[in-house]
């Protein structure tokens, strides 16, 4: 015998609202997960000294 509830004239399935559940849980935890991350921004840190060069034997020194 299947159980039913009446809510606003409505005839419900026990099992039909728990697999709708179930999707819905899982399209909201989908959803969530697919979110982009949103941390706190900061500011790039600048550039003080930039040195890079070749010498004539092919060597190079970088700072």
């Amino acid at each position: 015998m299947k159980e039913y509830i009446y809510d606003f004239y409505i005839k419900v399935n026990w099992q039909s609202f728990h697999y709708i559940f179930q999707l819905f849980l899982l399209f909201t935890l989908g959803y969530v997960w697919a979110a982009p991350q949103q941390g706190p921004s900061t500011e790039p840190i600048p550039i003080l000294k930039y040195e890079n060069e070749v010498n004539f034997d092919g060597t190079y020194k970088w700072a």
